[in-house]
């Protein structure tokens, strides 16, 4: 049919079209960050492929501005906008595992929990976010660290197939087979080339049981954990991952009560082995200090993946940025101590990842993800739930980034980094990489369509260069 008017949607979704006049607009159009306040003309919960088919039809007819919403976790809110359309794939968050093929096939709205239980049924997993409210897709298309990247590479790096809308109405299979090229793209390039409805991601043995937890030491000593763990990391295995948190200790009966709300630094450690193996690996990290409270033991892997939720809730301000280092030197060590100190509120947390492991062995023509060289990614969390901290706490998160950046490559994580524009691409893509994405974006959506992402734009490296 033609679209002549928002309204003749309505007539021809599955699922629902919300207006501003509807009862429930209000509540359709938050996202995770309550920072994004934005008011789409129309939010169309798709339920299915037609669906998604209809809503971009009715995009491009009327010339309107379109969003993709999937988990809705994207911090920079891209998964909404002002004045236009917004195609809601949260109705669609089917799970299907295949055991025989460790592979599982991920609706466009699912969250990492959805396919987490599903495939934990058959002890299998793959790198998802640590916080289990993250969307699938949306994490994996900005390339997907999690608990498990270390052991199994990235959530792109496990991206086997794709099903895509295209805005000109093409619903495409992507795979090594079909359409290979776009394949790479989605593996890394964000949202920028079609609407993903589902995805299928390569599974592996993980769990049930893992081991992980807590070990909790008191701020004064976060010069001298950081040296510690740094060499530690050096030597563990793959099937280790841990990060090192600065952040204000919660008022758990487990700490003790002098630490309550007070500034602490913490190391957030997994293994992902065999228990017995587990306990010796980990064994020098929580000796070490010793730490004021060691939260360490087994659990399931569906717990350790919600373990970090608390520290980063819906309905608060978040304003997230990051930067590489090739090593922690003592220069950088101090700056992170000293953004640490100045953290705009108790909520807000620096962390300190290692980039080691199968995350920088996966082979870089692979993807279109960019960092494969080896170091650490600052990560600058601000999180505040009173507006009036939103001024100090985005310049605090910029900031802090901007001078890690310095002292590394210049470069970022995609889904880390809330900024956009032409003259911060280069934070994500060298320009080999960049050419090639503008190219296909040239083909799949020469009109920019797909604008609210990281936006690579049809002449994009003309534009820049």
């Amino acid at each position: 049919m033609r679209f002549r008017a928002i309204e003749d949607l309505r007539g021809v979704l599955t699922g629902d079209l919300i207006t501003p006049d509807a009862p429930d607009y209000a509540r359709a159009r938050r996202v995770f960050n309550r920072m994004v306040d934005r008011h789409p003309l129309a939010i169309a919960r798709c339920r299915g492929t037609a669906d998604v088919l209809a809503v971009c039809a009715a995009a491009r007819e009327l010339g309107l501005p379109l969003a993709v919403r999937g988990g809705a976790h994207n911090i920079a809110g891209y998964g909404t906008c002002d004045g236009g359309l917004v195609a809601d794939l949260s109705p669609m968050r089917g799970v299907r595992v295949d055991p025989a093929t460790a592979t599982a096939r991920v609706q466009g709205g699912a969250r990492w929990a959805d396919l987490d239980a599903e495939s934990q049924v058959f002890g299998l997993a793959t790198t998802g976010g640590q916080v289990s409210t993250t969307g699938v897709v949306g994490l994996t298309l900005g390339g997907g660290w999690g608990t498990l990247a270390r052991r199994l590479g990235l959530a792109c790096d496990n991206l086997v197939a794709a099903d895509v809308v295209t805005v000109d109405g093409r619903v495409l299979t992507v795979d090594r087979e079909h359409e290979p090229e776009l394949l790479w793209a989605l593996r890394g390039g964000g949202g920028n080339f079609g609407v993903v409805t589902s995805v299928e991601l390569a599974l592996h043995p993980v769990g049930p049981l893992v081991t992980g937890g807590l070990l909790i030491h008191p701020v004064e000593r976060g010069a001298e954990l950081l040296a510690f763990f740094r060499d530690f990391m050096a030597d563990c295995s793959d099937d280790v991952s841990a990060d090192v948190m600065f952040m204000t200790a919660p008022p758990l009966p487990v700490l003790p009560t002098e630490l309550h709300d007070r500034p602490v630094v913490a190391v957030f450690a997994r293994h992902v082995g065999a228990p017995e193996v587990a306990v010796k690996e980990l064994e020098p990290l929580r000796r070490f200090g010793p730490p004021v409270a060691d939260l360490v033991g087994p659990l399931p892997y569906v717990a350790l993946q919600r373990a970090l939720e608390m520290a980063t809730p819906p309905e608060q301000c978040h304003y997230w940025t990051a930067g590489y280092v090739p090593d922690l030197t003592p220069a950088v060590v101090t700056e992170v101590l000293g953004w640490a100190r100045r953290r705009p509120d108790p909520r807000s947390m620096v962390v300190v990842i290692p980039w080691s492991g199968q995350i920088v062995r996966a082979d870089p023509a692979a993807t279109a993800f960019g960092q494969r060289l080896p170091g650490w990614l600052v990560h600058s969390l601000g999180s505040w739930e009173d507006p009036e901290v939103t001024e100090s706490g985005v310049e605090w998160a910029t900031s802090m980034g901007r001078a890690i950046r310095a002292m590394g490559s210049g470069t970022s994580y995609l889904n880390f980094t809330p900024e956009a524009g032409d003259d911060r691409l280069d934070m994500f893509y060298d320009r080999d990489r960049l050419t090639r994405l503008s190219q296909l974006k040239a083909g799949y959506d020469p009109d920019n369509m797909l604008r609210f992402n990281q936006n690579i734009a049809p002449d994009q490296v003309a534009a820049t260069a």
